[in-house]
């Protein structure tokens, strides 16, 4: 008696085994469908702080050169190559040239911060105007670094 009710409580308690059948397609063959899917994950994802970097208008001198620095912080599970282009805008082109031999493009490990950094030079130009605003957008992108 006590065996059986151990039987019983053993087939009462286990999961049943599922299994996918095979379909017969003629007497030599028989063919199953089994599909494996999953989630695709974010493979690259960082974050710049939110601040926007003003130069003051007293310093704002003709052939002056100033650094801007832009921290990235890698916010993914894989290192990225962080790479940045600038582009300089309200038809102010001809006041401010932006050089990314700084470090305009830096390989970013998971969880770290790494730095885009650039020169701005304003022209030496005397003839430009007062009060001109000078704009430069940052354009920052992530890519994936596969582990070599």
């Amino acid at each position: 008696m006590r065996k059986v009710a151990s039987l019983l409580a053993a087939l009462i308690l286990s999961s049943p085994v599922l299994a996918i059948n095979s379909t017969q397609t003629d007497y030599d063959h028989a063919s199953a469908d089994v599909i494996a899917s999953g989630s695709i994950g974010d493979g690259v994802s960082f974050t710049i702080d939110e601040s926007q970097v003003t130069l003051p208008v007293g310093q704002m001198k003709p052939g002056a050169t100033y650094t801007v620095n832009i921290p990235v912080q890698n916010t993914s599970a894989n290192s990225i190559d962080a790479t940045a282009t600038a582009t300089t805008t309200d038809g102010a082109t001809y006041v401010a040239n932006v050089d990314g031999t700084g470090t305009s493009s830096a390989t970013i490990g998971a969880g770290a911060t790494g730095n885009l950094i650039f020169r701005v030079t304003l022209s030496s130009n005397a003839n430009v105007p007062a009060g001109a605003t000078v704009t430069i957008k940052f354009t920052v992108n992530g890519t994936f670094t596969p582990a070599s």
